[in-house]
């Protein structure tokens, strides 16, 4: 598998660089839709891009996302597009924020579950700004930790 996706990361380096690396960790991670950017941040290793690089540009786009994702809930919930943009997903995810606050975004934050999604709801919540950020930074340690994952597989020759 490795030819494959050498090839797909090094189109991707080439034609949209770390740049587009990052843009697309930013809207995968925000998206209300769960998505991931890991696949990115993957291919943009695959394609040539340091760990270091990729690592802070996994580290940023996550953080940026995170800011995005609580001031698209906060702006939109008052038009009632959050509930469209979130559709099933609203109601777990408010229910989450309403009874874990913070604590929700951190469990979502360390694991595959839509971080987009609570964060999303926390901004339509107003969850205040510090918990909710101090929450967010957890997303750099599983950046981190998903990558050295990524980086021991393709060691293993995965």
């Amino acid at each position: 598998m490795r030819g494959p996706c050498e090839a797909a990361g090094a189109a991707l380096v080439e034609r949209l660089g770390p740049g587009g690396v990052l843009l697309g960790v930013v809207l995968a991670e925000a998206s209300p839709v769960p998505l991931a950017g890991e696949p990115l941040l993957y291919l943009g290793l695959r394609g040539g891009l340091s760990l270091p690089a990729v690592a802070l540009l996994g580290c940023v786009g996550n953080l940026l996302a995170a800011a995005l994702s609580y001031a698209c809930g906060a702006a939109l919930r008052p038009l009632g597009l959050v509930e469209r943009a979130l559709g099933a997903r609203r109601a777990p995810a408010e229910d989450v924020v309403r009874r874990r606050g913070a604590w929700g975004l951190v469990i979502a934050s360390l694991t595959p579950l839509p971080f987009g999604t609570l964060a999303w709801v926390a901004g339509a919540l107003r969850l205040p700004l510090v918990p909710y950020a101090l929450a967010c930074t957890v997303r750099v340690p599983k950046v981190l930790i998903y990558l050295a994952a990524m980086e021991a597989g393709w060691a293993l020759g995965g």
